[in-house]
């Protein structure tokens, strides 16, 4: 395995184990006990569960992080919108100030954000890296009514120029932070489904790592209860407290779907290739989901520190077959 994560020391580590929510206390007091015991249980080397287990128990783990991301939503939301908005941003600021955000191994290159808009592959914007731009496509899906999106390298061919006025949820609060956390933690959780969905096997995912990356997931979840704590402390010391709660509940309520998308029910892995008539993308595999075509890149990736993959919905453009096997050793690393 050639994919590493590189996490942050202080990331995940300075959160006070005795906070909990003001509001549905005793069922934050659950989520939060059952996540520990999670983490520890990885921390502890999976304490000789099987690996099919330990990558289940892995991918459970990580699919709380899109809940996390959607309370974040909420927060800058309500903080935006109030009349104390200066204090309640600061107050989120305050809990990432200073903090290196986690990154990942991939290769160098510009990539660019597209979504379909009234069934036309349209550009929202263009990023020096991969990370800002996956991460900004995870963030454009959060809101009510976002569109489809995904990143794909600047390299995959023309484009139109990007929208003026892009639709979707971007960050306020540092915002490069939150968009490189993003891609971070989705690259963490759809290497996670891989081995829970059989993409990848103990021959390249070993236990160890598999527990590193649960270890990982859990120090993620961890660093929002951090932000949370200094958000929600601060909106509820505000005058309009009630109101806060009640349109912060309908936020999450309304918060679209972030499991497999159902508009679009065809997903491609991606691969961009050097062919005698120049760059050009080739189709590695189908899915009817965008997470299990999210999955197989992660697995490739994994293994292949070279390739430039990514996933897109088959409608975008026909794409040319290619198959190429599975490959690499288990020499991969996660560390801190």
């Amino acid at each position: 395995m050639t994919w590493r994560v590189m996490l942050p020391g202080a990331w995940g580590t300075r959160l006070d184990s005795e906070w909990l929510p003001a509001d549905h206390t005793e069922v934050w007091r659950r989520v939060f006990a059952g996540e520990d015991l999670a983490g520890q249980i990885f921390r502890s080397g999976g304490q000789d569960l099987p690996w099919a287990r330990l990558a289940g128990v892995a991918s459970v783990l990580c699919s709380a992080l899109a809940h996390y991301r959607q309370q974040l939503r909420v927060a800058e939301d309500e903080s935006v919108a109030c009349d104390h908005r200066e204090v309640h941003l600061a107050a989120i600021s305050a809990a990432g100030e200073a903090m290196t955000p986690p990154s990942r191994t991939h290769p160098p290159g510009r990539w660019r954000v597209r979504a379909l808009v009234d069934r036309a592959a349209v550009v929202l914007g263009e990023h020096t890296g991969v990370d800002l731009a996956e991460g900004d496509a995870v963030a454009r899906s959060l809101s009510p009514g976002a569109v489809t999106c995904w990143a794909e390298p600047v390299a995959a061919g023309p484009a139109p120029g990007p929208l003026a006025r892009p639709p979707g949820w971007a960050p306020v609060v540092h915002p490069g932070l939150r968009r490189r956390a993003f891609a971070v933690e989705d690259a963490v959780a759809n290497l996670c489904l891989a081995a829970a969905e059989g993409h990848t096997g103990p021959d390249v995912l070993t236990g160890p790592l598999l527990c590193s990356l649960g270890v990982t997931a859990w120090h993620m979840i961890r660093e929002y209860r951090t932000l949370f704590r200094a958000a929600w402390a601060s909106l509820d010391a505000c005058p309009r407290a009630a109101e806060h709660e009640a349109a912060a509940q309908a936020g999450i309520d309304t918060a679209p779907d972030q499991g497999p998308s159902v508009s679009i029910r065809a997903w491609r892995h991606a691969l961009l290739i050097d062919s005698p008539s120049g760059l050009e993308v080739a189709e590695v595999s189908v899915h009817g989901t965008r997470t299990g075509a999210a999955a197989s890149v992660a697995a490739h990736r994994a293994v292949d520190e070279f390739g430039v993959r990514w996933t897109e919905p088959v409608t975008m453009a026909p794409r040319r077959p290619r198959w190429l096997p599975g490959g690499g050793d288990a020499r991969g690393t996660i560390t801190r």
